[in-house]
């Protein structure tokens, strides 16, 4: 689903989505930074697989930028966060530069349902 959704939204289009299909699976970034732009190549001639590079645009705000051997990857200036336990769909994770401990820390207050 897309992220420029609310979770509101998310949760309506997923009722209606039930009430008229059944059953579905669904993923909604629900942390991390979304990717903004990929663009092929290396035109920012940055180096490979570095996680220290950012843009910033005229408010001062840094967007991350990272090359992957292939496509340079400009992802948002801030992380999002939700706490979306009790909604039920699968919520994604997309860390970037986050430590080992900050991801167990971000990791341990989710609540992971098996279907």
């Amino acid at each position: 689903l897309s992220c420029e959704l609310s979770l509101i939204e998310v949760k309506h289009f997923i009722d209606c989505f039930h009430d008229q299909f059944g059953e579905g699976d669904f993923e909604y970034p629900i942390y991390g930074r979304i990717e903004n732009m990929i663009i092929k190549d290396n035109i920012l001639d940055i180096e490979k697989d570095c996680y220290s590079y950012h843009l910033m645009d005229v408010n001062k705000r840094l967007y991350p930028v990272y090359y992957d051997g292939e496509k340079t990857h400009v992802y948002h200036f801030e992380k999002r966060y939700f706490d979306c336990n009790y909604l039920n769909f699968c919520g994604l994770f997309v860390f970037y530069d986050e430590t080992k401990e900050e991801i167990q820390s971000i990791l341990k207050n989710v609540s992971f349902v098996k279907n």
